[in-house]
């Protein structure tokens, strides 16, 4: 029995680690080590429901699978809440949520499914992010409206990530207000620049407030 379930943590440990890395590579979601511990430790707590209905003839697995697929929601939240755009956050989310499944499978000795659905979404994903990289190659417009704060050099910095980003193709206007500037900007750039220039400009502190829309 022992042996059984030393070999469920190595298979789990394995599983979570190849999901991990095909994440790592793809530059997305969660690192190797949060879905490795996510899958490992649901596993981990799989197998200790199963030994417990065992020894007490009440005890319900259930429940406690039940616990761990809300956890694993709950960790999965937080980092939709922590992310800078919500796109992101999701896929960050499902992926620590999907790692339990695979950990509960492997515990619960559906070794063979386990296996078999982790390889699956590695070449679904991968095959996603082909697809999505070829139509973010193609360009698209995006208009922005930014409020901007009281330093004028402000706009100058906002003209100079546009270059940073590699955006050349641009309009842009804006109207003196009494706490600053609204910059009303559109900008024809491929999806993966529209997004570095979105992401670096909520990281700059004269930005108030930013909304955008794809025409």
């Amino acid at each position: 029995m022992e042996f059984e379930i030393f070999l469920k943590i190595i298979l789990s440990s394995l599983l979570g680690g190849l999901f991990g890395i095909s994440r790592e590579i793809s530059g997305r979601g969660s690192g190797i080590r949060t879905i490795f511990l996510i899958s490992t430790g649901s596993t981990l707590f799989s197998i200790l429901s199963l030994e417990l209905a065992k020894i007490s003839k009440t005890a319900d697995p259930s429940i406690i699978i039940a616990l761990i697929i809300a956890g694993a929601a709950l960790i999965g939240s937080s980092a939709v809440i922590r992310s800078t755009t919500f796109k992101t956050g999701l896929l960050t989310g499902t992926t620590l949520w999907t790692s339990a499944g695979i950990g509960i499978a492997v515990g619960l000795g559906m070794y063979l499914e386990a296996f078999l659905i982790t390889v699956l979404i590695i070449m679904i994903l991968g095959l996603f992010r082909l697809i999505d990289m070829t139509f973010r190659e193609r360009s698209r417009l995006n208009s922005y409206t930014i409020k901007v704060k009281k330093r004028i050099s402000a706009l100058s910095d906002i003209k100079k990530l546009l270059m940073e980003c590699g955006i050349n193709n641009y309009e842009w206007s804006y109207e003196k207000i009494k706490s600053g500037f609204i910059l009303e900007l559109t900008i024809a750039a491929s999806g993966n620049k529209d997004d570095l220039f979105t992401e670096k400009l909520m990281e700059m502190a004269d930005i108030e407030e930013v909304r955008s829309d794809h025409i």
